[in-house]
C-alpha cells in the first residue's frame, strides 16, 4: 500500500500491527504454516500463516465495538504483554493488567532488576 493511498483510506490499516508480525515471521523463519505468538508490550496476539498469509477471519470482526465490514486477520489477542503489570492478592489469586508499565519497561520491569 503506497503512503498516498495509506493517507487517503487509513482505515485500511486495521490490524496491520498483528498481520505485519505474521508476514514477518514468516519471512524470517521461511516457514509458509505455522502458528505465531508476538508478545508485544501489552497484548500477545496469536495467529495462523497460511501459505505465507495470515489466515482470515471467517467472521464479521468488531472494533471498539464497532461491526466491520473489511477482511481481517483471525487473530486472537489477549492482554497480557511484556509491560503487563500482573499482582499477587492477599487471598493468593493473581490479577493480570490492565495496568502496564508502558514506556518504563527499563525501569519498571522485574527483567530489568527492579
Amino acid at each position: 500500500m503506497s503512503i498516498e493511498y495509506t493517507v487517503r483510506y487509513p482505515i485500511l490499516t486495521i490490524a496491520c500491527g498483528p498481520t505485519n508480525s505474521l508476514r514477518g515471521a514468516s519471512y524470517l523463519t521461511d516457514q509458509s504454516d505455522a502458528l505465531v505468538v508476538d508478545v508485544g508490550g501489552t497484548t500477545t496476539d496469536i495467529g495462523v500463516l497460511v501459505s505465507k498469509f495470515p489466515r482470515q477471519s471467517s467472521l464479521a470482526v468488531e472494533v471498539g465495538g464497532v461491526r466491520t465490514n473489511f477482511r481481517m486477520p483471525d487473530i486472537v489477542s489477549i492482554g497480557l504483554g511484556g509491560g503487563t503489570i500482573i499482582e499477587v492478592l492477599d487471598d493468593g489469586g493473581i490479577k493480570i493488567g490492565p495496568e502496564s508499565v508502558g514506556h518504563r519497561l527499563p525501569e519498571k520491569s522485574l527483567i530489568f532488576g527492579v
